[in-house]
């Protein structure tokens, strides 16, 4: 596995006015010293509640948000220094989730899909034109289409003309803030499909942004799991589907549905307790101690660093849940 991009202790700190009562100023902490390595062809998934961090990491990611430190690294080099804005906006694509959003509804799909090749001085428009028609019917479309707008397509349509419009300059990288949870469920799992598909084909990576941890286990290869700013696990989707290490994970995956009726009445669903604490007055310690159930006098008081899981995963935990061990048997062969 090749690294692709990297992050070095990225901090997003979004400044609060001071209003009546307030003395001094004060900051959200959106994204508080997360370093996190995207590998190429490979499908990183970035998890948890709502206000977590995530889309704010994401644009940080982007080039979208202004960090307030830290350090983005594309192929090794930082972006800004060592590699130009205009070179890794053509390395780095975004499709985001509100596919009735992202399209300009005065732009006929044609030329919304054009935009980026224009913007990046890619062919002539012949070229360009062709390369519209190549991505509308990779993504499920037709050629013809570009000749439409916006208003003319369904939902899960207008999401594939975005992943087209992403497609179009050659990414090596697309991220995917929240891309499929506006879709219905059907659509969600042809649109999954095909970024498989894409992804197969072209060795395009991916950074999946979602808060929906069953369409995560479909399409990640590693999944980063966050918490008020923090990362707090990373591992592989099977080691940490089967066993999360972190309490806050394990408490993330309970609530995930399960399809087989008996296993799913009869499984702990395990409720935290409490609201998520304010980004802007994250608690003394491990963030997580005011809702974690097995908390102890030290997570009140001293922050956990990452600890490292096998095979390459890491927790912040000062007392990580027991792996869980899996015997393999053989089944048995008919004939």
């Amino acid at each position: 596995m090749s690294e692709l991009l990297r992050c070095e202790d990225l901090t997003v700190h979004y400044p609060i006015r001071a209003g009546l009562g307030r003395r001094g100023r004060s900051v959200v902490r959106a994204v508080d010293g997360v370093s996190l390595r995207l590998d190429a062809g490979r499908t990183t998934a970035l998890v948890g509640e709502s206000g977590c961090g995530k889309s704010s990491l994401a644009r940080a990611l982007l080039q979208l948000e202004r960090h307030t430190r830290g350090t983005v690294l594309l192929d090794g080099r930082p972006v800004g220094t060592g590699v130009g804005i205009a070179e890794f906006r053509r390395s780095v694509q975004v499709v985001f989730q509100d596919p009735y959003a992202s399209l300009d509804p005065r732009m006929s799909v044609g030329r919304s899909i054009e935009e980026p090749l224009r913007a990046f001085r890619l062919g002539d428009a012949t070229a360009r034109g062709r390369r519209v028609g190549e991505v509308l019917e990779r993504v499920g479309l037709r050629a013809s289409d570009a000749r439409r707008y916006p208003h003319e397509f369904s939902g899960g349509q207008r999401q594939r003309i975005a992943i087209a419009r992403a497609l179009a300059p050659n990414p090596r990288l697309v991220v995917c803030d929240e891309a499929v949870s506006a879709l219905d469920v059907s659509v969600q799992a042809q649109i999954v499909a095909l970024l498989r598909e894409v992804q197969a084909e072209s060795g395009l990576a991916y950074l999946f942004v979602s808060h929906d941890l069953g369409i995560v286990r479909q399409v990640a290869d590693t999944v980063a799991v966050m918490y008020l700013g923090r990362l707090v696990e990373h591992n592989g989707v099977e080691e940490l589907y089967t066993s999360p290490r972190h309490p806050y994970t394990e408490a993330l995956l309970s609530a995930v549905p399960v399809a087989d009726p008996d296993v799913e009445r009869s499984r702990e669903r395990i409720i935290l307790a409490g609201q998520i604490p304010s980004p802007a007055r994250p608690p003394a310690g491990c963030r997580f101690h005011t809702r974690c159930p097995r908390v102890q006098p030290r997570c009140e008081t001293e922050p956990p660093d990452l600890l490292p899981l096998p095979p390459s995963g890491t927790t912040a935990c000062h007392f990580p849940l027991e792996p869980v061990t899996h015997k393999h048997t053989e089944e048995p062969h008919d004939g």
